[in-house]
């Protein structure tokens, strides 16, 4: 009984992490429509260019129609703003979802841990001394 109330401290622990990791990710792509949103309002702007290892460079940049969008795994696919703008939105609600699937399930752990604590609870009175006498009197 102890194991499995320790096993499902472990599994919440692994489902409030994963629901962080989300929760971050979720945060990126939010970040990504604001900011695609202020170059719509824009016709240039200066910016930080990513020359690669960690190295910038202030540039100046005059056609802001397309933009490179991080897809994972170090690849870069290049959008309009719009396309970048779906494509945050598909993302954000993937994530989303994602995110309520494991609230869901920290629910349901969490009332099943619930259930052992309060069993060991009531398992560990009934061991007291006066459930001993009570029983090795008639037994």
């Amino acid at each position: 009984m102890l194991q499995a109330f320790e096993e499902s401290r472990t599994i919440q622990n692994d489902l409030q992490s994963n629901a962080e990791d989300v929760q971050s990710i979720v945060a990126s792509y939010e970040e990504l429509k604001k900011q695609v949103t202020l170059l719509q309002m824009n016709k240039s702007t200066k910016m930080l260019v990513d020359l690669g290892n960690d190295m910038f460079v202030r540039a100046k940049v005059d056609d802001l129609s397309k933009i490179f969008v991080s897809i994972g795994l170090g690849f870069f696919a290049e959008l309009t703003l719009e396309e970048a703008l779906q494509v945050s939105d598909r993302w954000i609600h993937y994530y989303t979802d994602i995110e309520e699937s494991i609230m869901a399930e920290q629910a349901s752990v969490s009332s099943k841990s619930r259930v052992v604590s309060e069993t060991m609870e009531m398992l560990t009175a009934l061991q007291g001394p006066e459930f001993r006498s009570k029983y090795s009197e008639t037994g």
